[in-house]
C-alpha cells in the first residue's frame, strides 16, 4: 500500500473535520475494530503537539471515519509548519500509515466571542 503525501492547513482556533473512507479496489472495508491515529509533530523540537486517536467510526461496515481537530486544540498550535501522519491499527493488529505530509497552522484574524 503507499502511502498518500499531502499538505493540510488550517486556521489556528478553526474546527475541522478529515473524513476518510477505507477501500480495496473500489470496495469498502470494513473497519469495525481499527484504530485511527493522527499526530501533529514539531520536527525543530521533535514534540507531537496534537495527538488524536479513533475507535468510534462513522460507518465502519462502509469503511467511514472522522478525525475531528476542535477549536480548542488548534487554538493551542503555534503558527508554524508541522509534520503529521494518520496511521492505522487494524483489528489483525497490522499497522500502516495512510498519508503523511506537512500540516500548516495559519495565523486567525477575526476575534470569534
Amino acid at each position: 500500500m503507499s502511502v498518500l503525501k499531502r499538505t493540510l492547513e488550517i486556521v489556528a482556533g478553526d474546527s475541522k473535520t478529515y473524513s476518510l473512507a477505507f477501500t480495496d479496489n473500489g470496495v469498502a472495508i470494513d473497519i469495525n475494530g481499527w484504530t485511527v491515529y493522527m499526530t501533529i509533530y514539531n520536527d525543530d523540537t521533535k514534540v507531537a503537539v496534537l495527538s488524536k486517536v479513533v475507535t468510534s467510526h462513522t460507518t465502519p461496515g462502509s469503511g467511514l471515519t472522522q478525525i475531528n481537530l476542535t477549536a480548542a486544540e488548534t487554538a493551542l498550535l503555534s503558527i508554524d509548519t508541522y509534520i503529521y501522519d494518520i496511521r492505522v491499527k487494524t483489528d489483525t493488529t497490522t499497522v500502516f500509515t495512510v498519508i503523511k505530509g506537512s500540516f500548516q497552522v495559519q495565523q486567525n484574524i477575526t476575534v470569534v466571542l
